[in-house]
């Protein structure tokens, strides 16, 4: 793993489909996948025989990362990683609501790394040190 300064610059060890799905191609910025996160979330308490849009989607994505955070047990005076951070959503569920001393978040991706950063500018401003993302795999 390695601090990711944000610069653009070849990857030579990305593989090029990965390289496509989460650069160019990224799905995350498609509303079928809004939420920040590209996977299936946690559906309990959330109604689905209604219409489900962004919202619905987003608190299942948010209630899958609790969930597993839930498992990990108290997360106070402990540092987490999030192996594949993607917009580093999860991370900011697990800061601003496990409070642990500090999260970092790592993907393979730059362009995850610099979209992340993007999305959670506010919390990075807001909690310094506490929060980072670094490039890895």
């Amino acid at each position: 793993m390695r601090e990711d300064t944000g610069a653009e610059q070849e990857r030579p060890g990305i593989r090029p489909a990965v390289r496509e799905t989460y650069g160019p191609l990224d799905l995350g910025h498609q509303p079928m996948f809004g939420g920040g996160f590209i996977n299936f979330g946690y559906w309990q308490g959330i109604d689905l025989a209604g219409p489900l849009g962004e919202d619905e989607r987003a608190r299942s994505q948010q209630a899958l990362y609790r969930h597993v955070l839930d498992a990990a047990g108290p997360l106070r005076r402990r540092r987490v990683l999030d192996v594949g951070c993607g917009l580093g959503t999860g991370c900011a569920v697990a800061l601003t609501e496990y409070g642990p001393d500090a999260v970092t978040g790592m993907d393979i991706h730059p362009d995850q790394l610099a979209r992340a950063r993007e999305e959670q500018a506010v919390l990075l401003g807001e909690q310094p040190g506490r929060l980072r993302f670094a490039e890895g795999a």
